[in-house]
């Protein structure tokens, strides 16, 4: 081969191996833009499991990351509904009171949303009332 021969050679691997890793990187970023909803699908699968084996307030951060990931309404009104069966009202009734005012919300949604809103609300006040009493009986108690 003669010696332009050989710099033209040089010349033509170097760009197909520098253009290379750009290509690879163009699928990559592809495959990263459609991967959040397979991802939250996966916390979504694994919030369901710890929801059924009554671990709620472990399913509901996982429903929340796949909310975080894919925001549908569904994801956090799951969540919702697991910080609820928690305990954890002022969480559940936080995110709950964002699922009626999403205004994609589909209207199931916003009509189990409101449900929940008013089981809480009855939570409340019986704990309330629970409290109440309980600390009348505890002064009663010590009354001679």
């Amino acid at each position: 081969m003669n010696f332009y021969a050989k710099i033209i050679l040089i010349i033509l691997i170097s760009s197909i191996v520098v253009a290379l890793p750009a290509v690879s990187l163009a699928q990559q970023g592809q495959l990263l833009q459609a991967e959040p909803s397979k991802v939250a699908m996966q916390a979504l699968g694994l919030a369901k499991h710890y929801y059924s084996k009554g671990q709620f307030e472990k399913a509901a951060e996982l429903f929340m990351e796949a909310y975080q990931l894919d925001a549908r309404v569904e994801f956090m009104f799951n969540a919702a509904r697991a910080y609820q069966r928690a305990i954890k009202l002022k969480r559940a009734k936080a995110l709950f009171n964002r699922c009626v005012k999403t205004k994609e919300a589909p209207p199931v949604v916003v009509e189990k949303a409101n449900i929940y809103l008013r089981e809480i609300e009855n939570m409340e006040k019986a704990l309330h009332q629970a409290k109440h009493d309980g600390e009348k009986e505890a002064s009663d108690a010590y009354v001679i």
